[in-house]
């Protein structure tokens, strides 16, 4: 698990204009990293919903499932390298 703050100098849009919105800039993320789906929505349940995040004005939350991953000896060398 880890406890993620954005840093507003650099969450913001890659534009000159000064008036651009920085949504997201300031905002704190939780990242669970885990290998069963079922195990970190319990955690998130347990852990997160109700409490503090109840006393937050906007709570989101999102899982991300890994397709696939190629270990570096998976990956062929380019013809003729």
């Amino acid at each position: 698990m880890h406890l993620i703050e954005s840093d507003p100098r650099l969450s913001k849009p890659l534009t000159d204009d000064p008036e651009a919105s920085s949504p997201g800039a300031g905002d704190w993320y939780v990242l669970i990293d885990g290998t069963d789906v079922d195990a970190v929505t319990a955690t998130i349940d347990k852990r997160f919903d109700g409490g503090i995040l109840a006393k937050s004005s906007l709570i989101s939350k999102g899982t991300y499932r890994l397709m696939w991953d190629l270990a570096k000896g998976e990956i062929r060398a380019p013809h003729g390298a």
